[in-house]
């Protein structure tokens, strides 16, 4: 799977999982957070930047305020899994 569609995918996960988030952890703020990601990334010159990207995105999905840190993990342990990720590229992601 190209890196592009598996950003595209996250962001859309992320979307269903916090869409109606109350606590100022939603959709929204993850999206401001993956896009100041992307841009502090390119202006250090970082080229690969999959774990950034997916990092700043699904962030918030393993926070108390939301799905609690053992449940967020394994919910994106299972997003991760589900579109092509190595289990080495996976335990980068949840530590």
């Amino acid at each position: 799977m190209q890196e592009k569609e598996i950003v595209q995918k996250a962001l859309e996960f992320t979307k269903r999982k916090l869409g109606n988030e109350k606590t100022g952890h939603d959709f929204w703020h993850a999206y401001r957070v993956w896009r100041l990601a992307k841009f502090i990334a390119k202006k250090e010159g970082v080229v690969q930047t999959l774990e950034i990207e997916l990092a700043a995105i699904l962030h918030d999905i393993a926070d108390r305020k939301t799905f609690g840190e053992e449940k967020g993990i394994e919910i994106i342990r299972n997003f991760l899994r589900t579109n092509e990720l190595s289990n080495e590229q996976i335990e980068k992601y949840v530590k």
